[in-house]
């Protein structure tokens, strides 16, 4: 893929932009706990999310409503938020360089919530458009491929010139199904090498640290 035909670079957001590690397990335990169920251990449920496996940490009848309960308080967190080391950059160095860009993110929240946030982080400058899942069912959040499409018709761009970078395997099956001409995997938000790699991403990085020196390969 020659990356001098990319025109347009799309975010997913929480483990891509924002770490949400913390926000992560504290809502787990908040939910856990509501359900009268035993908290492991920080690794062992963080295991869990890295995996895609955390409804492993409630018996199955509770699945539903743990995941309920979990999306509830991951939106209602107010502790401490901080961006990926080196987003800040990348976001600001795809603005200079002339790209478009854009949030596009499974939180069932509205555009003006994650925009506040970002402003609060300082890289709300750098960001033309934000789709969120607000009003999606809970099960269709992670499919974001009418969300990036929306995204790069108000862009006016063209999906064959636009890239999707997320940290989940869903994030790389939207952009392929959305028709993106490149769809990114980072590790930054824990999940599992193997797991990202298994979706064949047409690159794999630390961070969106490294997208730079990626969109400078000739």
């Amino acid at each position: 893929m020659n990356v001098k035909d990319i025109q347009t670079v799309l975010f997913d957001l929480d483990g891509t932009i924002i770490d949400a590690r913390d926000r992560l397990l504290a809502s787990c335990r908040r939910a856990l706990r509501e359900l009268a169920v035993e908290i492991p251990d920080e690794a062992d449920c963080w295991q869990a999310f890295r995996t895609l496996d955390a409804g492993r940490l409630v018996p199955a009848p509770l699945r539903e409503r743990f995941y309920e309960l979990l999306m509830r308080e991951y939106m209602a967190y107010t502790g401490e938020i901080r961006l990926i080391p080196g987003a800040h950059e990348t976001l600001e160095y795809c603005r200079a360089h002339g790209y478009r860009t854009g949030i596009i993110t499974g939180r069932p929240s509205s555009p003006d919530r994650v925009r506040a946030e970002l402003d609060r982080l300082g890289v709300l400058p750098f960001i033309e458009v934000i789709k969120t899942q607000a009003g999606t069912p809970l099960n269709d959040i992670l499919s974001k491929e009418q969300q990036l499409l929306e995204a790069v018709a108000e862009l006016r761009a063209k999906p064959e010139q636009s890239l999707y970078v997320g940290d989940l395997p869903n994030d790389i099956v939207s952009g392929r199904r959305a028709g993106l001409r490149a769809c990114i995997a980072v590790l930054s938000g824990g999940v599992d090498r193997e797991l990202l790699v298994a979706c064949q991403p047409d690159a794999l990085l630390n961070s969106i640290g490294e997208l730079p020196e990626y969109l400078r390969d000739p």
